[in-house]
């Protein structure tokens, strides 16, 4: 992982353990969302799993570490270069992004 930065070894291997375990419940739920779909039945019950394991995907990416290493920086970034095109709400909006 390149844009990791570690401070010490503690650090490094709490980071490694836990990007291990993100992969290790994204690779699960990545294995039971196919055997799911792989399943003929279009019961309706299935069809709001099928959604419902679909949104718990994309929620991985709200998730820490990958929140930390990629999410969090790209929403910085697109918030940036949205607070440049507003004029009047965007300098508001910037005392709030530094404050978070």
């Amino acid at each position: 992982w390149a844009g990791i930065e570690y401070r010490n070894n503690h650090h490094r291997t709490t980071k490694i353990s836990s990007l291990k375990n993100w992969s290790t419940m994204l690779g699960l739920d990545l294995c039971s969302l196919f055997l799911l779909y792989n399943k003929t039945s279009s019961v309706k019950t299935t069809e709001k799993e099928l959604q419902r394991r679909k949104m718990k995907l994309f929620l991985y990416l709200l998730r820490s570490p990958i929140f930390d290493i990629y999410t969090r920086p790209s929403l910085y970034y697109l918030l940036q270069r949205l607070i440049k095109k507003i004029p009047l709400l965007g300098t508001l909006i910037e005392a709030y992004i530094h404050d978070w």
